[in-house]
Parts: structure tokens; C-alpha cells; sequence
């Protein structure tokens, strides 16, 4: 199993942090999305209760001084229950979404949903996209903004692909990347539920005829967001 920091920058309660500010915005439209946050709230508490910053001190006898213990991780037995609880916050969330009339994006939601350091790791041109995509869907452009918001989960996946398997994805397409990276057995569940979503979103959009709604693009924003962030902290726990 890999390890899992509990408390510093950018990962494990810090992340659990930031989904909470988005998800109190979220259950204002959807209301079951509120019963959601409150469980993730209580895993906020639960960890920063059990977990120290920084671990104490353990005693060694034979040098006669406390020597530090190396960064706490979460225990097994919490890592198993909480990767099955965000399984289930994912599938509310994604039926959620796929409620018809789901229109949940404005200017003012925006601070919330991209804060400012989960843009800062991007690359300038994924950056771009990802503001143009952002444009397309506030001036009611849903199915160009969806395809923007394509090209950026493909730029995210390119990275992930470098840095788990060691290769230049250069000429691949996205299935491509996909399988090697599901067999590598290094990625989480919501990660594999991020990329299973957009797989079956950019299959449709294969489509000549194919057309997005606003919700769609709207979901398909969520996504990608979700995805980002999540190949962060995949990366994190590698580094």
C-alpha cells in the first residue's frame, strides 16, 4: 500500500479541506450533496483529532537523546474505510450530476472550485485551455467548452502517464494511456472513476451529430477539477 501523509501541505486533510468549501456550495443546488459534506466533515475531524502534526519524539537509550519518527501516515485500517466512503461520495455526487437542470456554474463559484494553488502546478497551455473552457461555459458555449475541457484532462493524463510509468505518451491516444495506467495498479479509486467518466464522455463525443448540454460541460468542469486535483496528490504520495 502506498503510504498516505495525513497533514501537510497538499495532501490527505488539507484536500478533505478544500472539497468541503466546495461541496457547501454545491449542496445550496443539491441537497443531497449536503449529507455528503457532513460525512466528509467528520473524517476532517476524526483525522485531526487522531493524527499529530508532527509525531512525538521516540526515546533512544543508547544515544541518549529523542530521535524523530519518520511522517505520520494514515493507519491501514482508516485508509481502507475511508477509500470505501469516497467511493460512495463519488457515485452520489456523479447521480447527483446527472440530474437534468444541473446548472450549478457562475463567476462567483469559481474562486471555490480553482483555487489558486491547484492552477499553479499546470503548465501554461493546459492552463489556457482550462480558462478558455471555463469562458465557453459561462457565455453558454457548452459543447466547445467541452471539448477545450477534453484536450486538458488529456494534457493531465500525458503527465500522470510520464510519471507512473516512466515513458513518453507522445503519440498515444487516450484509451492508449488509459489501460497501461489501470493495470499499473498505482492509481485510487476516485482517480479511476475521474478518467472511467471522462473516457465515456470524450467516446461520445466521437460522434458527428454529438452536442452538450450546458449541464454536461458543466459536469465534465467538475471532472477534469477532480482529476487535477487528484493526479496532484497521486503525485504527492510518489515524491
Amino acid at each position: 500500500m502506498i503510504p498516505v501523509r495525513v497533514k501537510g501541505e497538499g495532501v490527505l486533510l488539507s484536500v478533505l479541506l478544500r472539497d468541503i468549501g466546495i461541496l457547501d456550495g454545491l449542496s445550496q443546488e443539491m441537497a443531497k450533496l449536503a449529507a455528503v459534506r457532513n460525512q466528509v466533515n467528520r473524517w476532517v475531524e476524526y483525522l485531526d483529532k487522531t493524527y499529530p502534526k508532527k509525531p512525538p519524539l521516540t526515546w533512544n537509550p543508547m544515544l541518549n537523546l529523542g530521535l524523530p519518527q519518520p511522517k505520520v501516515d494514515l493507519e491501514l485500517a482508516d485508509a481502507v474505510r475511508l477509500e470505501k466512503e469516497c467511493q460512495g461520495w463519488l457515485e452520489t455526487i456523479l447521480l447527483e450530476l446527472d440530474n437534468p437542470g444541473t446548472a450549478i456554474l457562475s463567476k462567483d463559484s469559481l474562486e471555490a472550485i480553482f483555487p489558486d494553488k491547484l492552477l499553479d502546478e499546470l503548465d501554461e497551455a493546459t492552463r489556457n485551455d482550462l480558462a478558455d473552457g471555463v469562458e465557453a461555459i459561462l457565455n453558454l458555449l457548452p459543447t466547445p467548452a467541452a471539448m477545450i475541457l477534453f484536450r486538458v484532462g488529456e494534457n493531465i493524463v500525458r503527465g500522470l502517464y510520464r510519471d507512473i510509468l516512466g515513458s513518453d505518451p507522445s503519440g498515444l491516444g487516450w484509451g492508449e494511456m488509459l489501460q497501461p495506467l489501470e493495470e499499473s495498479r498505482k492509481l485510487r479509486k476516485p482517480l479511476l472513476g475521474y478518467l472511467d467518466y471522462l473516457r465515456d464522455k470524450r467516446n461520445e463525443a466521437e460522434h458527428p451529430d454529438k452536442r452538450f448540454t450546458q449541464e454536461e460541460s458543466e459536469r465534465i468542469l467538475l471532472q477534469v477539477t477532480g482529476l487535477i486535483t487528484e493526479v496532484r496528490a497521486t503525485t504527492n504520495r510518489m515524491h
